[in-house]
């Protein structure tokens, strides 16, 4: 039972501390570059995520001689689990119930670089074939590609937010999770010292 309490504590905690970020998504205006972007939700985000787990493995397993790979990669993906169920929550709330109109503005302004950038690749591709450096059929094909990646940016958001976005979103994270609580279980196991 004391075990189960732990997960379920650490967890709320895990899931209190992965909500901040939808938060802090909607202080920046429709300007954010992408690489403030990744800045604040990716480095800081990792660099909490890989601390936080660490400290919960390391205060559970000094409970404990035998600690090993095995339980304590259970343990952190069940926090995790429950960390990643409340902020999946938390972003449909958010996203999909509150401020939809405002998260796909963000969404809009995150992706005009790459829109730009499609416009910046399609020239170098006219002047390519323009040169022979690429054949007619080549040079339609990627093209085409370009229009199709393009018009489904467009497109994404037509029909506002769907609640499988954020069931995509919570499998990719369910599947990063596996390889961050894979690293952690490998330095926090405790082996038999005899």
């Amino acid at each position: 039972m004391k075990d189960k309490e732990f997960i379920k504590n650490r967890g709320l905690y895990f899931g209190i501390y992965l909500s901040i970020f939808p938060f802090f998504y909607f202080l920046f205006d429709n300007n954010l570059s992408l690489n403030i972007f990744k800045l604040v939700f990716w480095v800081l985000w990792i660099i909490g995520v890989f601390y936080l787990l660490y400290i919960f493995g390391k205060e559970y397993r000094n409970n404990y001689n035998l600690f090993s790979f095995k339980q304590v990669f259970t343990l952190l993906y069940k926090i995790s689990l429950r960390g990643l169920l409340i902020l999946f929550v938390i972003e449909i709330i958010l996203w999909k119930g509150l401020f939809e109109e405002r998260y796909i503005s963000l969404q809009t302004s995150l992706m005009q670089p790459s829109l730009n950038g499609i416009e910046s690749i399609k020239s170098e591709l006219k002047k390519d074939s323009a040169d022979k450096i690429i054949g007619i059929e080549e040079y339609q094909e990627k093209l085409e590609k370009l229009e199709k990646y393009k018009t489904d940016i467009n497109d994404q958001w037509k029909d506002g937010v769907k609640i499988t976005y954020f069931i995509k979103i919570l499998i990719g994270r369910l599947f990063l999770f596996v390889f961050i609580n894979l690293i952690l279980a490998f330095f926090l196991r405790k082996k038999i010292v005899i």
